[in-house]
């Protein structure tokens, strides 16, 4: 399977999210993004899962490019790329609302939606990517200097010992019994 599982009604709000959405850049052609959208059929000889063997293999590419602009570029630089992000044109009078745009945390929200159709299936992939970011983060906010008293950094210490603990019983736990295990 190589699609989310998406009712009717998911579908045309990912449709409208996405038909004002021209190609400007980004690393999808404009008949990947058709595709994608499920509004146009693919080339003839090729299969769904050569057409996401591409999808990943190019996605994967530019998340080490954009690695590398951030490994580069300039704070203002990096500031402008993870602005959120106009899925549309508009002009200076006109506002957007949220669900026409895009942004990082976004990006992450969709990475981490719970398939609730598909409950057996194993996210520990997900734990760990959790792990990491978080991890991340609390190390920024620690080097930083954003946090001001002792009583800040053991709360830190504390959210990441939770997070570790959390990830360690999913490693360690059977799929079918972590049900049982209130937190």
């Amino acid at each position: 399977m190589y699609r989310r599982h998406l009712s009717k009604n998911e579908l045309k709000l990912i449709d409208e999210k996405y038909s004002n959405y021209k190609s400007r850049g980004g690393f999808l052609t404009s008949n990947q993004k058709l595709r994608l959208r499920g509004k146009k059929k693919g080339d003839e000889g090729t299969t769904e899962a050569d057409f996401w063997y591409r999808l990943k293999k190019s996605a994967r590419g530019s998340i080490v490019d954009l690695q590398m602009i951030c490994d580069i570029g300039d704070e203002e630089q990096i500031k402008e790329i993870f602005q959120k992000i106009p899925l549309k044109k508009v002009s200076k009078n006109e506002s957007l609302k949220e669900s026409q745009l895009v942004s990082f945390d976004q990006l992450i929200a969709s990475i981490l939606v719970s398939d609730w159709r598909n409950k057996d299936k194993d996210d520990l992939w997900k734990s760990l990517l959790v792990r990491d970011i978080m991890s991340s983060c609390l190390n920024y906010t620690i080097t930083s200097g954003i946090l001001m008293t002792k009583s800040h950094m053991r709360l830190v210490e504390e959210v990441r010992d939770l997070v570790d603990a959390i990830v360690s019983v999913s490693v360690q736990v059977p799929k079918d019994k972590r049900e049982a295990i209130q937190f």
